[in-house]
């Protein structure tokens, strides 16, 4: 991402790092203890290609075109979503502040040779616990509603699908939009749009503020609106233990497949194996039973995923106490 400063900070400073959030600002903590600290800002890197001024008019024309911004030269107001990170030096302990940056639309500097009409931004000066920004200009390209293109960003892979994306809104407004997901982000998705979520991953992210989503089952869409998307978390991939089961051993995309592997590895174990051939059966049998309590938790987590999320050994082991705890207050029941 583009910070404002990518110096590290000296052994013993509290400075800001870059982060994988879509914008933040960073700086390096100066000294004065009995005033605020003041934080350094890096310049914008100069455009790879200027491609001309832009006439104001024509400049603020396409710009509401593309985004719904009426520009007026130098009175406009808008607020940018950054993350600011503490860095002391210690990644357990950093904690990141997500907040809106007001700033002012001053005038057309160029005009990008893909996306249009370049504008300064000017940012106010802004404390934040404890930490003085000073005021910094940036050039931007309002992209989409509620998107724009940090220009030095872009150059250098940061922002949003390392294209410099970030999310703006109108100043004083109190809309909170929904947060730009990273490549890679584990997501559900409605598929062209329907009612049913299918399990993915972000591909890649547009700038018209759509997305390029890959589907678990294969298929992709290029162009999906972000409300239609929800990030999901995975559970971590992990070793097998005493108790639980391998990651590697169960990979489904079904339950009914799952089930039948999960059975054939429960009576195959050394535990089992060892049981005396009537407690074998009896085993056997409990397992048996506790098939549709399995669908129940399978459905649930699949739902919560998308469809065509592969089920995995780490995911079981979550679920199992919730199935043996649904069998013994069915078996409960029956006995009252």
């Amino acid at each position: 991402m583009a910070g404002l400063s990518t110096e590290e900070p000296a052994a013993g400073d509290t400075g800001k790092r870059p982060t994988d959030t879509p914008g933040e600002r960073s700086g390096e903590e100066a000294g004065a203890a009995e005033a605020p600290q003041r934080e350094a800002k890096r310049p914008c890197l100069e455009l790879q290609e200027q491609g001309g001024q832009f006439p104001f008019a024509e400049a603020a024309a396409a710009t509401a075109a593309a985004s719904g911004l009426s520009v007026q030269q130098n009175t406009t107001r808008v607020e940018v979503c950054w993350e600011v990170s503490d860095d002391a030096g210690d990644a357990e302990a950093e904690q990141s502040l997500t907040l809106w940056w007001g700033c002012t639309v001053a005038e057309a500097v160029g005009r990008h040779p893909a996306y249009g009409p370049m504008w300064l931004l000017k940012y106010d000066e802004k404390e934040v616990e404890g930490k003085v920004f000073e005021a910094e200009e940036r050039r931007v390209i309002f992209c989409a509603p509620g998107l724009l293109i940090d220009v030095a960003a872009s150059e250098e892979g940061g922002g949003g699908g390392g294209k410099g994306l970030m999310l703006w809104r109108a100043e004083g407004s109190t809309h909170e939009p929904l947060p730009l997901l990273p490549v890679g982000q584990p997501i559900k998705a409605k598929y062209k749009g329907e009612d049913t979520w299918f399990a993915g991953v972000v591909h890649d992210l547009n700038t018209d503020g759509t997305y390029h989503v890959k589907y678990e089952d294969g298929d992709q869409e290029t162009s999906v609106p972000r409300d239609l998307i929800e990030a999901v978390e995975v559970a971590d991939d992990g070793e097998e233990d005493d108790e639980g089961i391998d990651e590697e051993a169960i990979v489904a995309h079904d339950i009914d497949s799952f089930f039948e592997l999960f059975t054939t590895i429960m009576t195959s174990g050394e535990m089992f194996v060892n049981l005396a051939p009537e407690k074998q059966r009896f085993a056997a049998e409990r397992i048996a039973n506790m098939r549709p309590f399995f669908r129940v938790e399978l459905e649930k987590l699949i739902q919560d995923k998308g469809r065509g999320y592969t089920v995995t050994g780490t995911d079981i082991n979550h679920i199992i106490p919730k199935v043996m705890q649904a069998a013994k207050n069915a078996a409960d029941a029956f006995h009252t």
